[in-house]
C-alpha cells in the first residue's frame, strides 16, 4: 500500500492550548526557535556586550538604558545600586559618571526616559530624579523635585508618579497616589498652580507612566488611569480605564506602535492603547501561570524591539530562580508566539539599543554574572552554555484517527554551512523520542534548499506521532531555517485487508 502524505505548512508558533491536530501549523512545544514569514528560525546565541569581560565595580547591574542625541548616536548606560556609568565605544570601556553616589537597592526597579537632550531617571524613590545630558556626572533635577517611583515625559512635561517629599514613603493613602509635574523640569517645581495629580480612583499604588500617542498611561497596582493634556485652564483630565486589574511588574510595560505591553496582576499578558485594553492571546499565558508565584513576579522585565514589531518578556521560570530564565516572545504584527530558555544566565534587566542612525537596535541585557551581554548575536551558544533549540510538531493522527505506520517525514531547510539537524519521533502521547538521526544542512552547491528524508530504521506503528526537530548551529555564519515538512505515513488497517484478500484469491 503506498504511503500517504501529510503537509505541515506555514509554521505558527507555540499555543500551549492547542488541541494536537487540529491545526498541524502550532505546536505546544518549541524552545530558542522562531516562527516568521511561515518558517522556523534557529535563535541566535549570547555574548559579552564588545567582548568586555569586566564586571561593574558596585553589583549587581539593574538599570540599562541609552542616552540618544539628537543625531541618534547613542550611549549605552547602566546602573548599579550605587553608581551610574556609560560606554565608551571607542575604548569599549564603562565610565563613571556618577557625581554623588546613588543610595539605592539591589531590588530596585529603575524607570528612564529621554526629555530633550537629556537622560532622566529614579531608582524607585531612593533618591531623587536625576538627569544625564551625555556628557559630565549626573545630576539631581532642578527645582527640589519630589522623590518618585514612576517617571515620564509627556508633551514637555516631567512626570513624577507615587511621590514623597522625604523620600520615606510612608504616607501610602496620599503619596502612592500622587503624580506632580513640571515644564520647567530643570528648573523648578512649583510653577505650576496646583501642579499635582490625584489618582484616586483606586486605592493602589502607582507603579509605571507610559507615554503612547496623546495620552499618559499610569499604571497602578489594581488599575490603569489616562492621563490626558488639554492644553487649557484645566491642564489635565483623567479617566479610568475599564480594567479590573493593575500591572504587577512596573519594568514589564513598554512600548510600541501597536500599544503599551504589561504584565497584569493575574499574571497575563495585556495591551492596552490608553482607552481599552485587550489580553494577549492564551497561547503562552500557561508559563507564566504555572511556573511563577506573585512574588516573583514582580522581577519581570519586558521590552520591545521595534524593527522585530516583538515583545519580549523575561521572566523568572521557578521559585528558585532568582531573576529571569525564561523569555517569551510575540510578534505583534503577526499575532506569533515563541519561547526561549536561558540556561547560563539569569537575565536582570534589559534594553534595546541602537548606536546610530544607520544601525539596527538590538537587545542587551545585565545578567546575575554582572556583565552586560548582547542577545541574539550569531554565537553558537550562550557565552559557552548550549542552547536548546528545538521544535516538536506536537502528536499528529495525520488526518486519519487509526492505527497506522510512520514512515518518516521529509523536511525542506535553507541550505546552510556548519548548520545541522537532529530528527527523532515519539507516538501515542508518550515523551520519548526514539531513532534520532543527524544531517548537516551543508547542501550542494548551487541549490538554495536542501531536503533532509528521515525514516525510521524499522516500522513504527502506533496512532499519532510527534517528530522533533533540534537545531545545531556550529558556526557564527549561518542559523537554522526550516521551511516546510511533509509527513508519511501508511494506515495498518488497509494492509490487513489487503493481505487477507490476497490470502483469499490463492485459495480460489
Amino acid at each position: 500500500m503506498p504511503a500517504r502524505p501529510f503537509p505541515i505548512q506555514h509554521f505558527l508558533g507555540i499555543d500551549q492550548n492547542a488541541i494536537p491536530g487540529a491545526d498541524p501549523r502550532y505546536t505546544r512545544d518549541l524552545d530558542g526557535v522562531r516562527p516568521q514569514f511561515g518558517r522556523l528560525f534557529g535563535m541566535g546565541g549570547t555574548d559579552e556586550l564588545r567582548d568586555i569581560t569586566t564586571t561593574f565595580s558596585t553589583t549587581p547591574t539593574i538599570g540599562l538604558y541609552p542616552h540618544i542625541a539628537v543625531t541618534l548616536t547613542s550611549k549605552l548606560t547602566r546602573m548599579s545600586p550605587t553608581a551610574f556609568e556609560w560606554l565608551d565605544t571607542s575604548s569599549d570601556v564603562w565610565t563613571n559618571v556618577t557625581g554623588t553616589a546613588l543610595t539605592g537597592a539591589s531590588t530596585d526597579r529603575p524607570q528612564y526616559d529621554m526629555i530633550s537632550t537629556s537622560l532622566i531617571f529614579t531608582n524607585e524613590g531612593n533618591d531623587r530624579p536625576r538627569k544625564w545630558t551625555g556628557s559630565g556626572n549626573t545630576a539631581v533635577l532642578g527645582g527640589t523635585p519630589p522623590f518618585a517611583k514612576a517617571l515620564a515625559s509627556y508633551v514637555g512635561f516631567v512626570l513624577l508618579g507615587n511621590v514623597s517629599d522625604d523620600g520615606t514613603f510612608t504616607d501610602v493613602t496620599d503619596g502612592a497616589i500622587t503624580g506632580r509635574y513640571s515644564d520647567d523640569w530643570d528648573n523648578d517645581w512649583t510653577l505650576c498652580n496646583g501642579n499635582e495629580i490625584i489618582l484616586d480612583e483606586t486605592p493602589g499604588e502607582i507603579l509605571a507612566i507610559k507615554v503612547f500617542g496623546r495620552d499618559s498611561i499610569w499604571f497602578k497596582s489594581d488599575g490603569l488611569v489616562n492621563v490626558r493634556w488639554t492644553g487649557t485652564g484645566i491642564r489635565f483630565v483623567q479617566n479610568r480605564i475599564n480594567f479590573a486589574k493593575g500591572i504587577i511588574a512596573p519594568l514589564s510595560a513598554d512600548v510600541s506602535e501597536a500599544g503599551v505591553f504589561f504584565l497584569s496582576t493575574d499574571l497575563e499578558l495585556c495591551i492596552t492603547d490608553g482607552q481599552q485594553v485587550k489580553v494577549l492571546p492564551p497561547r503562552v499565558q500557561r508559563k507564566l501561570q504555572e511556573t511563577l508565584d506573585v512574588t516573583k513576579a514582580l522581577r519581570c522585565v519586558g521590552k520591545v524591539v521595534g524593527n522585530e514589531e516583538t515583545y519580549n518578556l523575561f521572566y523568572p521560570t521557578s521559585t528558585a530562580d532568582t531573576y529571569n530564565r525564561g523569555r517569551i516572545c510575540y510578534n505583534f504584527r503577526t499575532g506569533e508566539f515563541w519561547h526561549r530558555t536561558y540556561s547560563g544566565h539569569q537575565i536582570v534587566r534589559a534594553t534595546t539599543w541602537r548606536q546610530n542612525n544607520t544601525t539596527d537596535e538590538f537587545l542587551v541585557a545585565s545578567a546575575s554574572d554582572d556583565l552586560v551581554y548582547q542577545l541574539d548575536t550569531t554565537d553558537v551558544d550562550d557565552n559557552g552554555t548550549k542552547v536548546a533549540r528545538y521544535y516538536t510538531t506536537d502528536y499528529l493522527n495525520f488526518g486519519a484517527p487509526v492505527e497506522k505506520y510512520y514512515r518518516g517525514m521529509e523536511l525542506t531547510f535553507k541550505r546552510a554551512q556548519d548548520v545541522t539537524v537532529k530528527v527523532s519521533v515519539a507516538k501515542d502521547d508518550s515523551d520519548l523520542f526514539l531513532y534520532e538521526q543527524t544531517f548537516s544542512l551543508k547542501g550542494v552547491q548551487g541549490r538554495t534548499d536542501v531536503i533532509v528524508e528521515y525514516r525510521p530504521p524499522q516500522p513504527f506503528k502506533g496512532w499519532n506521532f510527534n517528530t522533533k526537530v533540534r537545531f545545531f548551529h556550529n558556526g557564527t555564519t549561518n542559523k537554522g531555517e526550516l521551511i516546510n515538512a511533509l509527513a508519511w505515513w501508511e494506515p495498518v488497517v488497509e494492509e490487513k485487508r489487503e493481505r487477507r484478500d490476497n490470502t483469499v484469491d490463492a485459495v480460489m
